[in-house]
């Protein structure tokens, strides 16, 4: 019968490996040397007798010991990385950043062997991927990935999270005393929380906006949907239905054909300080008979006693297609129409009868793959703050959540909220204010 097989290797001499079995058909060799290269032969060995070796063809070379404890530390325009080297046979220690889908990266610094840190510097705000491995002349060793972000400037605004547990709910609003309170989107209802209320909407009710519920300054709940028009069924009727703390209440504010799609909803709509909605509604129309566009646009309030439409088709960029918008009103009611247009964020603010004066934001560019543009808080015309989403390219699977300041009415360098993986992408997200509008709450 067959007895063990012998493997031998080299640098010479031939070192033997007796395995247990003449049936070992595999085998694993530890313990060896990083970055050298080894030969491998085998024969079939029996008490005297040995048939002939098979040799591979060509040596295995081991790859270098890779870096470990890689770590990142934010910094202002910039990410510092250190690890710690395991390789004795390395030259070189080489830093590369993250690019495209991830599957890429570029060289960003080569340094010695013994190096253990490193900072990579005059960085857009963002986050960013690294790879750092180790290298001769025989090759390289593997890698791990290791994520960094870049940091705010000392006194830019900040971010903290508090969960909000509601199973049931689609929606939610702050409340003027700092709780929220919840609609929900199937069956469509505002839903009660020991509250005079429990609306249960009709059946014929569509909705096209991100938004379900928004609560006053008086804790009162207000939802503004669609129903179609008992005159013509193309035609959908724009109505504000409220809680007066009593009973409920509603109103037509206006009707139109309405257009929609995933990145542009049918309409979009906030309060006003007397707690009346103000609207963004996208209408078809023979100029743009499929909506999408800037021109088909229009503001809808309540003035002088009767609701008003106000198109957009005379702003100069009319004809352009945003990717998403959203209404803020400021605390003196005057309306921010914030844009997403390819990959920049505009601003449009009403300058007389049919005029809009627009604001282009092009320092930071906002994702084109999906809605992003997640809404604004404003404490007066001149001072507010705008928020949206990013795609990380040098961190392919996370978003970053970001903020721009408009100061006195310049709109500032942008700030980093935070970031998180891609479950932030393409969210619908909503901005709640307190009472007062400012300071902003992110939902």
């Amino acid at each position: 019968h067959l007895a063990s097989w012998t493997l031998k290797t080299r640098p010479s001499p031939w070192t033997p490996i007796t395995l247990p079995s003449g049936y070992q058909s595999s085998y694993s060799d530890r313990s060896l040397r990083e970055s050298t290269r080894y030969l491998y032969r085998a024969a079939n060995v029996l008490d005297q007798y040995a048939t002939p070796f098979v040799q591979i063809s060509s040596p295995v070379l081991t790859p270098l010991l890779a870096p470990t404890q890689l770590a990142t530390t934010a910094r202002q325009g910039g990410v510092d990385l250190s690890w710690q080297n395991q390789s004795q046979a390395a030259t070189q220690v080489v830093v590369r950043r993250i690019v495209g889908s991830g599957s890429y990266s570029v060289d960003v610094a080569t340094l010695p062997a013994s190096a253990t840190t490193y900072s990579d510097a005059s960085l857009p705000l963002g986050t960013y991927g690294y790879r750092i491995v180790a290298k001769n002349s025989n090759g390289e060793s593997g890698t791990a990935t290791v994520y960094g972000t870049t940091s705010n400037r000392a006194d830019s605004l900040s971010l903290s999270s508090t969960t909000i547990t509601r199973s049931n709910a689609s929606d939610a609003d702050l409340r003027p005393g700092g709780t929220w309170a919840f609609a929900q989107q199937s069956p469509f209802q505002i839903l009660s929380n020991g509250d005079p209320w429990t609306a249960i909407f009709p059946n014929t009710v569509s909705h096209l906006a991100s938004s379900i519920l928004k609560m006053d300054s008086l804790d009162h709940p207000h939802s503004v949907f669609l129903v179609p028009s008992p005159m013509d069924p193309a035609i959908s009727i724009l109505r504000h239905l409220w809680h007066d703390g009593t009973s409920w209440n509603a109103e037509d504010m206006m009707q139109g054909t309405f257009a929609s799609s995933y990145y542009m909803p049918g309409f979009q709509f906030t309060l006003d300080s007397t707690g009346r909605p103000q609207a963004l509604v996208n209408l078809a129309s023979p100029a743009y008979p499929y909506g999408g566009a800037i021109g088909s646009l229009s503001y809808v309030h309540y003035t002088a006693g009767t609701w008003q439409m106000d198109s957009l088709s005379g702003a100069s960029n009319a004809a352009i297609s945003p990717v998403s918008y959203a209404l803020a009103l400021d605390g003196a009611d005057n309306p921010h129409i914030l844009l997403q247009v390819a990959s920049d964020g505009v601003e449009l603010l009403p300058g007389g009868p049919g005029v809009w004066t627009v604001t282009t934001l092009t320092s930071e560019p906002i994702s084109t793959s999906a809605p992003s543009l997640l809404g604004s808080a404003w404490k007066d015309s001149n001072n507010g703050w705008l928020f949206y989403l990013v795609l990380n390219s040098g961190s392919p699977t996370t978003t970053s959540l970001k903020a721009r300041q408009k100061l006195a009415g310049v709109w500032q360098a942008p700030v980093l909220l935070g970031t998180q993986g891609l479950e932030w992408y393409g969210a619908t997200g909503l901005t709640g204010t307190s009472s007062d509008r400012f300071p902003p709450h992110l939902q």
